[in-house]
């Protein structure tokens, strides 16, 4: 048998669900705000990392796909290996 409160108190069971489901509101704005600031300041770090030039590879280098890139970070291209000589 649930707990009954006192006659005409206005305190049982279904005011404190009711203020439960108050409070999720509260919770669930302040989410809201967290997220809106938090992409609000990527999106200027973004700009400001190009503005810098400080752009990621269009191929995916940037390590987004989880790879780390140290793996061919000894290797030179073409242009910075030394030329071959012939002789």
């Amino acid at each position: 048998m649930p707990p009954a409160a006192a006659p005409n108190s206005g305190l049982d069971l279904k005011a404190f669900q009711n203020l439960g489901y108050t409070g999720q509101w509260f919770v669930f704005a302040g989410f809201v705000v967290f997220m809106w600031f938090r992409l609000a300041r990527r999106e200027a770090e973004a700009q400001a990392d190009a503005e810098l030039g400080l752009v990621p590879d269009e191929d995916g280098a940037d390590g987004a796909d989880g790879a780390d890139g140290a793996a061919g970070a000894d290797e030179k291209t073409e242009a910075e290996a030394e030329p071959a000589v012939a002789g």
